[in-house]
């Protein structure tokens, strides 16, 4: 059964811990935030379950472009874009509905209004989340995979996936 889920936001500071512990751990928590964490517009989410007074799970939401435009349809070029930036879920809690409903949450957040244009919502998935996403209903948006590597630590692959959200 999955737990009881409150999302909401949250100071992008509060983002550093579990970050650090799931995503980059060789980055110090000091080193888990960027500039676009303070940028204009950039929304930080906390998912909290019963009794937490810290986020188990997080995800930020940074206005940008897709970037590399020319693998998109060229009607899907165009679209106002949104990019999902390190969603991570606290290890002992993976697997219990939490970042599929922090995902539901960014997708209620940013589809438009009726009558309104489509917006691309976009990100960089590990290719060993792929499966994960691909159930979700996302979606590789560009065939041409990439590493990540910080703070010595080894490379990551990762692959650029979204979907249109209408």
């Amino acid at each position: 059964m999955a737990p009881s889920v409150d999302i909401r936001p949250i100071p992008p500071a509060a983002t550093a811990a579990i970050r650090h512990a799931v995503l980059w751990p060789a980055l110090p928590p000091e080193a888990q935030l960027y500039d676009y964490d303070y940028a204009e517009g950039t929304v930080h989410l906390g998912a909290f379950v019963a009794a937490s007074s810290e986020p188990v799970a997080v995800a930020t939401l940074v206005r940008a472009p897709f970037a590399r435009p020319a693998s998109l349809a060229e009607k899907e070029r165009a679209l106002d874009a949104c990019q999902l930036r390190k969603l991570a879920v606290q290890t002992d809690l993976q697997g219990k509905g939490i970042g599929t409903a922090m995902l539901a949450h960014v997708v209620a957040l940013l589809t438009p209004p009726a009558g309104h244009p489509p917006r691309l919502l976009h990100f960089d998935a590990r290719a060993a989340q792929a499966p994960f996403y691909e159930k979700l209903g996302y979606r590789v948006l560009d065939p041409e995979g990439f590493t990540k590597a910080y703070g010595g630590a080894e490379p990551v692959e990762y692959i650029r996936m979204g979907t249109v959200l209408r």
